[in-house]
């Protein structure tokens, strides 16, 4: 056959007529493996993203005897960054560029924060862990909690907040021989 026939997009040549057939289809569930150093099939990553959690000791404490050290960490590999536009006389307060372009990447109550510039990070240093208390969208000024003081990094090249996980999860003390769960089942633990 040729033409519109073959294609399926004309009328039927004359003496065939439409099947009546259907065709029904479902999913089997595979087998759960018995071995669980196997993966079973449909096991993996299912979410709609990448996730490269960046986790770091932002404080240690290795001289006290009790083996404390503060850890934070961040769901987005430590990318999501805030430019610091102007710190206010208050030492509590900044103003920064932008609040974030969409819902995900904005700046909220409760998320902590790490406060930084340049000269800080290149000399290895950890900046100053904040929490968010309230945000003044109009004029894109940040307030963190109380007793909080970000003045340090006012004169260094390029302020920055660096977001770390939202609310209180994102940065956690640590104890030596106990396991802590991060906000997606991820475990660490410190020896």
């Amino acid at each position: 056959m040729t033409g519109e026939a073959a294609l399926c997009e004309g009328p039927l040549p004359e003496g065939l007529t439409a099947p009546g057939g259907r065709l029904s289809t479902r999913v089997e569930e595979p087998a759960t493996p018995d071995d669980p150093c196997i993966v079973a099939p449909g096991g993996g990553y299912r979410g709609l993203e990448n996730r490269l959690y960046r986790v770091e000791i932002h404080k240690g404490d290795g001289l006290s005897g009790e083996a404390r050290a503060t850890f934070k960490w961040s769901r987005d590999n430590g990318s999501v960054v805030y430019r610091i536009a102007a710190f206010k006389e208050a030492k509590d307060r900044v103003e920064v560029g932008e609040l974030g372009h969409d819902r995900l990447l904005a700046l909220r109550s409760d998320d902590w924060v790490e406060v930084l510039g340049d000269e800080t990070e290149l000399r290895g240093e950890a900046g100053t862990l904040a929490q968010i208390k309230e945000i003044d969208e109009a004029r894109r000024l940040i307030t963190f909690k109380e007793g909080t003081d970000v003045s340090a990094h006012r004169d260094e090249q390029n302020p920055r907040l660096r977001r770390c996980l939202r609310g209180s999860p994102g940065v956690r003390p640590l104890r030596a021989g106990r396991w802590r769960r991060s906000a997606t089942a991820a475990r660490c633990f410190h020896r």
